[in-house]
Protein backbone atom coordinates (compact mmCIF):
# COMPACT_ATOMS: atom_id res chain seq x y z
CA UNK A 1 0.00 0.00 0.00
CA UNK A 2 2.80 2.62 1.38
CA UNK A 3 4.18 2.06 -2.73
CA UNK A 4 0.70 2.71 -4.23
CA UNK A 5 0.48 5.86 -2.03
CA UNK A 6 3.84 6.74 -3.57
CA UNK A 7 2.59 6.43 -6.73
CA UNK A 8 -0.60 7.91 -6.50
CA UNK A 9 1.04 11.19 -5.26
CA UNK A 10 3.45 11.44 -8.37
CA UNK A 11 0.62 10.72 -10.22
CA UNK A 12 -2.29 13.34 -8.88
CA UNK A 13 0.19 15.58 -9.02
CA UNK A 14 1.13 15.33 -12.31
CA UNK A 15 -2.14 15.11 -13.61
CA UNK A 16 -2.47 18.99 -11.87
CA UNK A 17 0.71 20.09 -12.99
CA UNK A 18 -0.53 21.93 -16.00
CA UNK A 19 -1.09 25.56 -15.47
CA UNK A 20 -3.96 25.54 -17.03
CA UNK A 21 -5.50 22.98 -15.16
CA UNK A 22 -5.10 25.21 -12.00
CA UNK A 23 -6.32 28.53 -13.93
CA UNK A 24 -9.94 26.72 -14.95
CA UNK A 25 -10.01 25.69 -11.34
CA UNK A 26 -9.86 29.35 -10.57
CA UNK A 27 -12.22 30.60 -13.36
CA UNK A 28 -14.46 28.08 -12.30
CA UNK A 29 -14.26 28.97 -8.92
CA UNK A 30 -14.84 32.68 -9.71
CA UNK A 31 -17.91 32.34 -11.57
CA UNK A 32 -19.51 29.81 -9.29
CA UNK A 33 -18.82 32.64 -6.51
CA UNK A 34 -20.86 35.18 -8.17
CA UNK A 35 -23.65 32.62 -9.61
CA UNK A 36 -24.62 31.18 -6.56
CA UNK A 37 -25.96 34.51 -4.61
CA UNK A 38 -27.92 35.14 -7.69
CA UNK A 39 -29.10 31.93 -8.40
CA UNK A 40 -30.40 32.19 -4.64
CA UNK A 41 -31.92 35.61 -5.11
CA UNK A 42 -33.56 34.73 -8.80
CA UNK A 43 -35.20 31.52 -6.75
CA UNK A 44 -36.40 33.60 -3.39
CA UNK A 45 -37.77 36.39 -5.76
CA UNK A 46 -39.77 33.83 -8.28
CA UNK A 47 -40.65 31.89 -4.97
CA UNK A 48 -42.25 35.46 -3.54
CA UNK A 49 -44.07 36.43 -6.83
CA UNK A 50 -45.60 32.51 -6.62
CA UNK A 51 -46.64 33.05 -3.05
CA UNK A 52 -47.56 35.86 -3.75
CA UNK A 53 -51.24 36.22 -1.43
CA UNK A 54 -49.16 33.91 1.26
CA UNK A 55 -47.57 36.79 3.50
CA UNK A 56 -45.61 34.37 6.07
CA UNK A 57 -43.77 32.70 2.67
CA UNK A 58 -43.36 35.88 1.30
CA UNK A 59 -41.72 37.24 3.84
CA UNK A 60 -39.33 34.30 3.94
CA UNK A 61 -38.74 34.54 0.90
CA UNK A 62 -37.56 38.49 0.87
CA UNK A 63 -34.96 37.44 4.03
CA UNK A 64 -33.85 34.86 1.46
CA UNK A 65 -32.99 37.34 -1.27
CA UNK A 66 -32.13 40.01 1.12
CA UNK A 67 -29.43 37.59 2.22
CA UNK A 68 -28.62 36.28 -0.66
CA UNK A 69 -27.62 40.15 -1.92
CA UNK A 70 -25.40 40.68 0.89
CA UNK A 71 -23.70 37.73 0.51
CA UNK A 72 -22.51 38.88 -3.20
CA UNK A 73 -21.56 42.23 -1.53
CA UNK A 74 -20.37 40.31 0.99
CA UNK A 75 -17.78 38.53 -1.40
CA UNK A 76 -15.56 41.26 -2.13
CA UNK A 77 -15.54 42.64 1.10
CA UNK A 78 -13.27 40.19 2.30
CA UNK A 79 -11.03 39.11 -0.85
CA UNK A 80 -7.72 40.61 0.47
CA UNK A 81 -7.81 38.81 3.34
CA UNK A 82 -9.15 36.01 1.87
CA UNK A 83 -5.98 35.90 -0.71
CA UNK A 84 -3.08 36.39 2.44
CA UNK A 85 -4.86 33.49 4.12
CA UNK A 86 -5.08 31.40 0.51
CA UNK A 87 -1.04 32.38 0.13
CA UNK A 88 -0.42 30.79 4.01
CA UNK A 89 -2.15 27.65 2.94
CA UNK A 90 0.24 26.78 -0.07
CA UNK A 91 3.21 27.42 2.40
CA UNK A 92 2.07 25.27 4.62
CA UNK A 93 0.59 22.44 2.40
CA UNK A 94 -2.84 22.58 4.49
CA UNK A 95 -5.89 23.93 4.55
CA UNK A 96 -6.84 26.73 6.89
CA UNK A 97 -10.86 27.16 7.41
CA UNK A 98 -11.43 24.02 7.66
CA UNK A 99 -8.25 22.51 9.34
CA UNK A 100 -5.86 20.24 7.91
CA UNK A 101 -8.23 17.04 8.03
CA UNK A 102 -10.44 19.48 5.74
CA UNK A 103 -12.31 18.55 2.60
CA UNK A 104 -10.73 19.16 -0.71
CA UNK A 105 -10.73 18.31 -4.45
CA UNK A 106 -8.07 15.68 -3.50
CA UNK A 107 -10.53 13.87 -2.12
CA UNK A 108 -8.29 10.31 -2.83
CA UNK A 109 -4.66 11.88 -2.40
CA UNK A 110 -3.05 10.87 1.02
CA UNK A 111 -0.46 13.46 1.26
CA UNK A 112 3.05 13.45 1.96
CA UNK A 113 3.82 9.79 0.85
CA UNK A 114 7.06 11.23 -0.97
CA UNK A 115 9.47 12.01 1.57
CA UNK A 116 10.97 15.60 1.96
CA UNK A 117 14.44 14.63 0.72
CA UNK A 118 13.33 12.76 -2.18
CA UNK A 119 11.57 15.92 -3.36
CA UNK A 120 8.31 15.19 -1.97
CA UNK A 121 7.92 18.92 -1.47
CA UNK A 122 8.70 19.87 -5.16
CA UNK A 123 6.29 16.80 -6.26
CA UNK A 124 3.45 18.23 -4.10
CA UNK A 125 3.41 21.98 -5.44
CA UNK A 126 0.85 21.55 -8.10
CA UNK A 127 -1.86 19.58 -5.24
CA UNK A 128 -0.37 22.75 -2.86
CA UNK A 129 -1.56 25.26 -5.62
CA UNK A 130 -4.92 23.78 -6.37
CA UNK A 131 -5.31 23.45 -2.23
CA UNK A 132 -4.66 27.33 -2.12
CA UNK A 133 -6.76 28.44 -4.39
CA UNK A 134 -9.23 26.60 -3.62
CA UNK A 135 -9.00 28.21 -0.02
CA UNK A 136 -9.09 31.49 -0.96
CA UNK A 137 -12.44 31.31 -2.66
CA UNK A 138 -13.56 29.15 0.54
CA UNK A 139 -12.56 31.87 2.61
CA UNK A 140 -14.47 34.62 0.10
CA UNK A 141 -17.71 32.39 0.22
CA UNK A 142 -17.35 31.48 3.69
CA UNK A 143 -16.79 35.13 4.94
CA UNK A 144 -19.51 36.40 2.50
CA UNK A 145 -22.40 33.85 3.93
CA UNK A 146 -20.88 34.61 7.27
CA UNK A 147 -21.79 38.27 6.89
CA UNK A 148 -25.01 37.95 5.31
CA UNK A 149 -26.30 35.93 8.35
CA UNK A 150 -24.95 37.79 10.54
CA UNK A 151 -26.96 40.65 8.88
CA UNK A 152 -29.82 39.05 8.32
CA UNK A 153 -29.85 38.16 12.51
CA UNK A 154 -29.30 41.96 13.15
CA UNK A 155 -32.63 42.81 10.97
CA UNK A 156 -34.61 40.65 12.27
CA UNK A 157 -33.83 41.32 16.13
CA UNK A 158 -34.57 44.86 14.81
CA UNK A 159 -30.63 46.37 15.84
CA UNK A 160 -29.96 49.71 15.01
CA UNK A 161 -26.95 52.21 14.32
CA UNK A 162 -23.78 51.61 16.82
CA UNK A 163 -25.65 48.34 18.50
CA UNK A 164 -25.99 46.75 14.70
CA UNK A 165 -22.73 47.25 13.38
CA UNK A 166 -21.23 45.56 17.32
CA UNK A 167 -23.67 42.96 16.75
CA UNK A 168 -22.70 42.01 13.42
CA UNK A 169 -18.83 42.22 14.08
CA UNK A 170 -19.40 39.91 17.16
CA UNK A 171 -21.01 37.52 15.16
CA UNK A 172 -18.69 37.31 12.11
CA UNK A 173 -15.80 37.26 14.34
CA UNK A 174 -17.27 34.08 16.58
CA UNK A 175 -16.98 32.57 13.26
CA UNK A 176 -13.80 31.68 13.77
CA UNK A 177 -11.93 29.67 16.63
CA UNK A 178 -7.91 30.38 17.33
CA UNK A 179 -6.87 28.84 14.74
CA UNK A 180 -8.88 30.43 11.90
CA UNK A 181 -11.37 27.60 11.55
CA UNK A 182 -14.35 28.30 10.59
CA UNK A 183 -17.21 27.24 12.96
CA UNK A 184 -20.47 28.21 11.43
CA UNK A 185 -22.33 25.32 9.97
CA UNK A 186 -24.43 26.37 7.11
CA UNK A 187 -21.65 29.47 6.39
CA UNK A 188 -19.29 25.94 5.73
CA UNK A 189 -21.59 23.83 4.21
CA UNK A 190 -22.20 27.20 1.72
CA UNK A 191 -18.60 28.03 1.05
CA UNK A 192 -17.76 23.89 0.27
CA UNK A 193 -20.41 23.62 -2.28
CA UNK A 194 -19.28 26.68 -4.05
CA UNK A 195 -16.17 24.87 -4.29
CA UNK A 196 -17.07 21.17 -5.10
CA UNK A 197 -15.91 19.90 -2.35
CA UNK A 198 -19.36 19.09 -0.08
CA UNK A 199 -19.17 15.71 1.38
CA UNK A 200 -20.95 12.80 -0.71
CA UNK A 201 -23.65 10.63 0.79
CA UNK A 202 -24.91 7.47 -0.66
CA UNK A 203 -23.27 5.66 -3.01
CA UNK A 204 -20.73 7.41 -4.12
CA UNK A 205 -19.96 7.82 -0.55
CA UNK A 206 -19.26 4.10 -0.43
CA UNK A 207 -17.60 4.33 -3.52
CA UNK A 208 -15.38 6.60 -2.46
CA UNK A 209 -14.58 4.62 0.54
CA UNK A 210 -13.92 1.67 -1.62
CA UNK A 211 -10.95 3.72 -3.60
CA UNK A 212 -9.68 4.66 -0.74
CA UNK A 213 -9.47 0.97 1.07
CA UNK A 214 -7.29 -0.13 -2.54
CA UNK A 215 -4.99 2.29 -2.70
CA UNK A 216 -4.40 1.08 -6.55
CA UNK A 217 -7.78 2.03 -7.70
CA UNK A 218 -7.04 5.43 -7.60
CA UNK A 219 -4.50 5.67 -10.96
CA UNK A 220 -7.81 4.68 -12.66
CA UNK A 221 -9.67 7.22 -10.20
CA UNK A 222 -7.96 10.07 -9.25
CA UNK A 223 -10.56 11.91 -8.19
CA UNK A 224 -14.25 11.28 -6.96
CA UNK A 225 -15.71 14.13 -4.86
CA UNK A 226 -15.45 17.34 -7.22
CA UNK A 227 -16.23 15.56 -10.66
CA UNK A 228 -19.10 13.99 -9.04
CA UNK A 229 -20.68 17.16 -7.59
CA UNK A 230 -20.18 19.02 -10.87
CA UNK A 231 -21.63 16.41 -12.98
CA UNK A 232 -24.50 16.67 -10.55
CA UNK A 233 -24.26 20.77 -10.47
CA UNK A 234 -25.43 20.21 -13.87
CA UNK A 235 -28.21 17.62 -13.30
CA UNK A 236 -29.86 20.30 -10.46
CA UNK A 237 -29.66 22.95 -13.07
CA UNK A 238 -31.46 20.93 -15.97
CA UNK A 239 -35.38 19.69 -16.16
CA UNK A 240 -33.92 15.92 -15.41
CA UNK A 241 -33.52 17.72 -11.62
CA UNK A 242 -38.06 17.60 -11.88
CA UNK A 243 -37.42 13.75 -10.93
CA UNK A 244 -35.62 14.02 -7.55
CA UNK A 245 -36.82 17.85 -6.58
CA UNK A 246 -39.95 18.08 -7.64
CA UNK A 247 -41.45 19.21 -4.13
CA UNK A 248 -38.91 21.92 -3.77
CA UNK A 249 -39.18 23.07 -7.16
CA UNK A 250 -43.40 22.60 -7.01
CA UNK A 251 -43.22 24.58 -3.39
CA UNK A 252 -44.64 21.58 -1.66
CA UNK A 253 -41.15 20.65 0.77
CA UNK A 254 -42.22 23.75 2.84
CA UNK A 255 -39.12 24.50 3.48
CA UNK A 256 -38.18 28.12 1.82
CA UNK A 257 -34.71 27.98 1.53
CA UNK A 258 -34.78 24.31 -0.44
CA UNK A 259 -37.31 25.80 -2.56
CA UNK A 260 -35.99 28.92 -3.31
CA UNK A 261 -32.93 27.09 -4.47
CA UNK A 262 -33.84 24.47 -6.29
CA UNK A 263 -36.04 27.47 -8.12
CA UNK A 264 -33.30 29.57 -8.29
CA UNK A 265 -30.62 26.63 -10.08
CA UNK A 266 -33.18 25.51 -12.12
CA UNK A 267 -33.96 29.09 -13.94
CA UNK A 268 -30.25 29.81 -14.41
CA UNK A 269 -30.10 26.17 -15.97
CA UNK A 270 -32.84 26.93 -17.77
CA UNK A 271 -31.38 30.71 -19.04
CA UNK A 272 -27.37 28.98 -20.08
CA UNK A 273 -28.92 25.80 -21.78
CA UNK A 274 -31.17 28.13 -24.18
CA UNK A 275 -28.84 30.76 -24.25
CA UNK A 276 -26.72 28.00 -25.63
CA UNK A 277 -28.54 26.40 -27.94
CA UNK A 278 -29.83 29.77 -29.28
CA UNK A 279 -25.91 30.40 -30.17
CA UNK A 280 -25.55 27.46 -31.43
CA UNK A 281 -28.21 27.45 -33.96
CA UNK A 282 -27.09 31.06 -35.10
CA UNK A 283 -23.75 29.59 -35.24
CA UNK A 284 -21.88 32.12 -32.66
CA UNK A 285 -21.20 28.59 -30.53
CA UNK A 286 -19.25 25.72 -31.93
CA UNK A 287 -18.23 22.65 -31.05
CA UNK A 288 -17.10 19.44 -32.05
CA UNK A 289 -20.12 18.42 -33.49
CA UNK A 290 -20.94 22.08 -34.80
CA UNK A 291 -18.54 23.06 -36.99
CA UNK A 292 -19.43 25.62 -39.90
CA UNK A 293 -19.20 25.92 -43.29
CA UNK A 294 -17.50 29.27 -45.40
CA UNK A 295 -21.13 30.81 -45.72
CA UNK A 296 -22.18 30.15 -42.20
CA UNK A 297 -24.10 27.22 -42.83
CA UNK A 298 -23.90 24.47 -39.90
CA UNK A 299 -22.46 21.00 -41.60
CA UNK A 300 -24.20 17.60 -41.12
CA UNK A 301 -21.77 15.29 -38.88
CA UNK A 302 -23.19 12.46 -41.58
CA UNK A 303 -23.60 14.08 -45.08
CA UNK A 304 -20.39 16.22 -44.18
CA UNK A 305 -18.47 14.11 -42.40
CA UNK A 306 -15.09 14.43 -44.91
CA UNK A 307 -15.40 18.34 -44.70
CA UNK A 308 -15.68 18.24 -41.08
CA UNK A 309 -12.50 16.78 -40.82
CA UNK A 310 -11.16 18.76 -43.15
CA UNK A 311 -12.33 22.47 -41.53
CA UNK A 312 -11.53 20.32 -37.85
CA UNK A 313 -7.75 19.58 -39.14
CA UNK A 314 -7.68 23.10 -40.36
CA UNK A 315 -8.56 24.49 -36.56
CA UNK A 316 -5.96 21.80 -35.13
CA UNK A 317 -8.80 20.12 -33.55
CA UNK A 318 -8.00 16.62 -32.60
CA UNK A 319 -10.40 13.72 -31.70
CA UNK A 320 -9.56 11.61 -28.19
CA UNK A 321 -8.99 8.71 -30.07
CA UNK A 322 -5.86 10.61 -31.83
CA UNK A 323 -4.06 10.14 -28.96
Amino acid sequence: NKTWEVANEIWINALLSNPKTQLVNLVGNAITAMAKPIEDKLGANISAFLARNDIGRVTSYNRISKEAGSTFAGLFQSLGDAIKIGGRAFKQGELILEGAGGMSKIDTAITKQVPKVLGGEIIRLPSRALNAGDEVFKQINYRGKLKAISVSLADERGLKGAERSKFIQRYFDEGFDEFGRGTNKDALVYAREATYTNELTGFMAKFQDMINTYPALKQIFPFIRTPFQLAKSVVDRSPVALGYRWRHILGESNDPKLIAKARGQLAMGTILFSTAFVMAKLGVLQSATNVTRDDGKVLDKFKDAELMRMKKTDTNFKPYSFF
